[in-house]
């Protein structure tokens, strides 16, 4: 019998509306931190999207009709924690029997095929978290709303320095706040104590309690109030900020509980939108850090983009920045020895995003900032949205560059013009000096399983190879470590190479999981070219997050010294 997702939807959001919200949301947090984990707990096994599933969590409770006294729970026991597990795994499988066949259906490859991509874009739409680290976050508010600061601080009563600055010093005191279950430098510990001290503390509670190393006291507290380590208040903010600022950041981006219509998995979670949940007593409390500068770069970029006198502006100066970050990325790696053709224009009159030159290897990339979509909840409406959507951004990415890399196939001689009349030939390209031309969609978001693999939906040239189709923080995190590992050009190439052929029969969500298999020869030569479908894993993409925590090399790298210097203990981080 099908899975009823509203009646489970709703029996779950009644489930968790018993529970103390202070207490509800910190045993989140608790659980968010476990999600990194290499081998998970008990507690998240059977999950098959942790993050985003615990997210949903948080906001049926923050929406759900609030217990008073007898019928108020303070926190849910292992048992009740079984249910409410249990219910958000019969919700995702209710949402996937929606792709699966009926009785009077008409199953045929094509059918097959179309459910497949609709099936793959859904749970990478709803059920992939966040694949980005929190610097490049930054530097997106940064670089893409400095210029309409001016509007920004008029809407919201700050500037975009503003939201960065209070969103630093937030995460770096509640990470403070975590981490207060270490022993300071001048604090005593177990150690310090006797074996006649314990004795006694043992017979005597008040001396026990007297003997508690401080780190224990504040270890016991966070274990009985977990909501604590991520709870802050206005005053702890206005001591470093004007107060009306601090007003404003928190109005904009925190949520008290209240009644509201809230109920699928799919539909638009508030807590997105207000990461930051707003108690009785005043006091403020998050379940992820992380999610605050998510959710100020959210706020923005739909403030802005729904202004019709600054949108266009605002799409155009986005895609130069693309282009820009782009071309810093590959010189930061080649170094001076690239040339590089950007905006350029070929004696056919099309213009063209980036074209760079090394070593005999000619990379001809097309930058594509334009949005993934949402899917639809129709089955049978969801692949022709998914394919518009493909064919806007990845498809037409392919075709652009396809332009340039015929005359390349062909051994043409390039002209190229800085201006659209062909007035300014800037140079001449023989293309039979370069040994490999590749071709590369790099585009602003991640579309999933069908950028990784793109043989379902792209339409490639018979003398043409795949091209590389990857997101711009990917393609950002892959040279960072690179560069870090003093990887040799060789395997750069290689890689390139590799994913010219590697796609039909594979199955990955992220593109960074297919730069850590290949860096590191976990996918050897043999298994590439293998006809055998190559799955892959998260822990192929775990030496990026390794490098991180010792510094992977972003420009104002957030907690640097903390990752370099080895004078800091981290549990957390």
């Amino acid at each position: 019998m099908p899975i009823d997702i509203e009646q489970k939807s709703r029996e779950l959001k009644e489930y968790v509306s018993v529970y103390d919200t202070k207490t509800f949301l910190g045993d989140l947090s608790t659980l968010l931190l476990m999600v990194p984990m290499q081998h998970l707990p008990e507690s998240i096994i059977g999950l098959v999207a942790p993050q985003r599933q615990i997210f949903y969590l948080a906001g049926l409770h923050l929406t759900s009709e609030k217990k008073e006294n007898a019928g108020l729970k303070y926190q849910y026991t292992p048992e009740e924690w079984e249910q409410i597990k249990a219910l958000l795994i019969e919700i995702e499988q209710g949402y996937e029997e929606h792709f699966y066949p009926t009785s009077d259906t008409n199953i045929d490859d094509l059918w097959l095929e179309q459910r497949k991509v609709g099936l793959l874009y859904h749970l990478n739409y709803f059920n992939q978290g966040d694949l980005n680290y929190e610097e490049q976050i930054i530097e997106r508010i940064k670089v893409y709303f400095t210029p309409f600061d001016r509007e920004i601080r008029n809407h919201f009563g700050l500037s975009v320095e503003d939201f960065i600055s209070i969103y630093l010093f937030l995460d770096e005191m509640l990470h403070q706040k975590l981490n207060t279950v270490f022993a300071k430098e001048d604090e005593h510990t177990w150690d310090d104590i006797s074996i006649e001290q314990f004795a006694e503390g043992i017979m005597n509670p008040i001396k026990m309690k007297e003997l508690a190393p401080p780190s224990y006291i504040r270890m016991s507290e966070s274990v009985m109030d977990p909501g604590k380590k991520y709870r802050f208040t206005i005053k702890e903010l206005s001591e470093h900020f004007d107060e009306d600022i601090i007003k404003a950041f928190v109005s904009i981006l925190s949520y008290k509980r209240q009644v509201t219509e809230y109920l699928f998995y799919t539909e638009s979670n508030p807590y997105f939108s207000h990461p930051i949940f707003e108690s009785d007593d005043g006091s403020y409390q998050s379940i992820d850090i992380k999610q605050i500068i998510i959710a100020i770069y959210n706020r923005l970029l739909n403030y802005i983009t729904g202004l019709n006198i600054v949108d266009e502006k605002f799409y155009k100066h986005r895609g130069v920045k693309l282009e820009n970050k782009i071309v810093k990325l590959f010189r930061s790696v080649f170094g001076n020895d690239i040339k590089v053709y950007q905006g350029y224009y070929t004696e056919l009159g099309n213009e063209q995003d980036i074209l760079i030159l090394y070593k005999g290897i000619a990379l001809i990339i097309e930058a594509k900032a334009s949005k993934r979509r949402e899917p639809r909840s129709d089955p049978d409406k969801a692949y022709d949205l998914i394919k518009k959507n493909f064919d806007k951004v990845i498809q037409k990415g392919y075709d652009q560059a396809y332009r340039v890399k015929k005359r390349f196939i062909n051994g043409d001689t390039i002209k190229i013009y800085s201006d659209l009349a062909l007035i300014d030939e800037i140079a001449q390209i023989k293309t039979k000096n370069y040994h490999h031309a590749f071709s590369c969609i790099v585009t602003l978001e991640r579309f999933g399983q069908i950028q990784t693999d793109l043989n379902d939906l792209l339409v490639i040239e018979d003398d043409d190879e795949f091209p590389l189709s990857i997101c711009i923080d990917d393609l950002e995190v892959f040279l960072l470590a690179f560069k870090k590992r003093g990887s040799k050009f060789s395997e750069l190439l290689r890689y390139f190479d590799a994913r010219e052929y590697l796609h039909g029969g594979l199955l990955c969500s992220d593109e960074l999981e297919i730069c850590g298999a290949i860096i590191t020869k976990t996918l050897t030569d043999k298994i590439l070219k293998s006809d055998e479908p190559i799955r892959t894993d998260p822990d192929h993409a775990q030496l990026f997050d390794d490098y991180y925590a010792k510094g992977l090399g972003f420009e104002n790298e957030i907690n640097l010294e903390r990752k370099t210097s080895g004078k800091f203990l981290n549990m957390f981080r």
